[in-house]
């Protein structure tokens, strides 16, 4: 009852997961069919589209059936281009299809998200979480030309909300072998998930009584990793073959001295590392991340008034984020792979000794905002959301491009999902109180800041 009364306070409304599906899918369709249709031309999207992977599209389609996935037109996996070049050999070679056909991928991952989030919270408010992700320009992008980037996020997705289940029996994990072997033939980098999967795991099935199954013996908790992995394995073995087959961790045109980024006087190996990413994605975790305040402010009020001891949590994340940040070279440079997005901005202000306030700052307030949620998550999913956050951290830490577009939808669908859970969480204990009628306020104000963004970009 206290529940319903809450919802009826917010104005949020009922429950309508297809509601929520339909408003956020019309939305995303209804801009992309006029960019697409109206042939409009954006210098980033469609530069990326027609230098590399439409490219890469009708080089498959050339050679089908039997394609050459030695070296390629990509610095990714060929499961996204494959889909698309039966679209070019079976359907049509209009372009402006193929980017219709394209946008099924997108679609796939907001009607995902929105039907998860809209089971769960009041139609208005799942709306206000899920517009983010709409605005959002590297969305967007993906979704309108002939990119991979949001096919591969619908993989995330889906890995993540598998690992969220409260019970994660042995035909689920059949089905995350399946989505994580496709994600990695997709996106290679994204392998990192199957982490997400490993601490669903070992924290074991949800109780309804009190969160967690307890005392329950180590060897069952190994045993049930132990298939979790074994679930992992092809996605494995199909990473290690395109190793073996690329000599590398990307295509040969890729590698070391072969991608020469335009403008940049060095070259660069997509694979080299790069330090500054791991500070990088806590700035952008903080930038993002205090939109949704409303989210947590009155769940970290409880948990650490009744877990004091985790306060130390918040400061150590703070301290390893002004550190992350603050101690590699955080200039504009295209020959260290710092270019684009929020480097542009970088680019603009003062830095002091090849280090730029701005990421450091955000950077520590990430760090923050990382500690804070870990302390207001539930348990099970406090380690499940740690794994995932940690697994991509790693994962991007090892390429050399440290770009906006690479870390912007994550972090989004990270942050609304955590939102999504801690407030369904307050209905169903009543430990902390109901989430605020203005929490939604705040994703619905970062989405407007996107949509701005998207729309100046897409102009140039």
């Amino acid at each position: 009852m206290a529940s319903q009364d809450n919802k009826k306070r917010a104005g949020l409304g009922a429950r309508r997961p297809k509601l929520v599906a339909g408003v956020i899918v019309a939305a995303f369709m209804m801009a992309a069919s006029v960019v697409i249709l109206s042939g409009h031309v954006a210098k980033r999207p469609a530069g990326d589209q027609n230098r590399w992977h439409l490219v890469a599209i009708e080089g498959f389609a050339s050679e089908w059936p039997a394609i050459d996935f030695s070296d390629y037109e990509s610095a990714t996996t060929p499961l996204y281009h494959t889909l698309v070049a039966a679209v070019h050999v079976y359907v049509t070679e209009d372009v402006r299809s193929l980017r219709l056909a394209g946008a099924t991928f997108t679609i796939g991952l907001l009607t995902t998200l929105a039907l998860w989030v809209g089971r769960r919270r009041g139609w208005k408010e799942a709306i206000a979480l899920c517009l983010p992700m709409v605005c959002s320009l590297y969305v967007f992008s993906a979704g309108a030309w002939l990119l991979p980037d949001n096919a591969a996020w619908w993989g995330v997705l889906s890995i993540l909300l598998l690992a969220l289940r409260p019970r994660l029996t042995g035909k689920w994990l059949i089905v995350a072998a399946i989505v994580l072997t496709l994600l990695t033939l997709t996106r290679q980098i994204h392998v990192w998930v199957s982490a997400a999967l490993w601490a669903a795991a070992w924290m074991g099935d949800k109780s309804a009584e009190n969160g967690l199954f307890t005392g329950e013996r180590i060897d069952a908790r190994l045993g049930r990793v132990a298939m979790a992995m074994c679930a992992s394995v092809p996605a494995f073995l199909m990473l290690g073959y395109f190793i073996w087959l690329w000599d590398g961790l990307a295509p040969p045109m890729f590698q070391v001295n072969s991608f020469r980024p335009e403008g940049g006087t060095g070259q660069l190996d997509v694979a080299g590392g790069n330090p500054i990413i791991p500070g990088t994605i806590l700035a952008f975790f903080g930038a993002f991340g205090v939109f949704f305040a409303g989210y947590l402010i009155p769940t970290i009020h409880v948990a650490l008034r009744k877990r004091g001891w985790r306060l130390g949590v918040p400061v150590v994340m703070t301290a390893a984020g002004l550190l992350l940040a603050g101690i590699p070279l955080s200039t504009y440079d295209k020959d260290a792979g710092r270019w684009s997005g929020i480097w542009n901005i970088v680019a603009k202000l003062p830095t002091f000794a090849d280090r730029s306030p701005v990421i450091i700052g955000l950077g520590a307030a990430g760090g923050l905002l990382a500690g804070l949620w870990f302390v207001a998550l539930p348990k099970r999913e406090r380690w499940i959301f740690s794994a995932a956050f940690a697994g991509f951290v790693a994962a991007q830490a090892v390429t050399a491009l440290a770009w906006q577009r690479y870390y912007e939808p994550f972090l989004l669908l990270l942050l609304i999902l955590m939102a999504t859970t801690v407030a369904r969480s307050a209905d169903e204990t009543h430990e902390t109180p109901h989430m605020p009628a203005w929490a939604p306020i705040g994703p619905a104000m970062l989405a407007a800041i996107l949509l701005g963004v998207t729309l100046l970009s897409l102009k140039s």
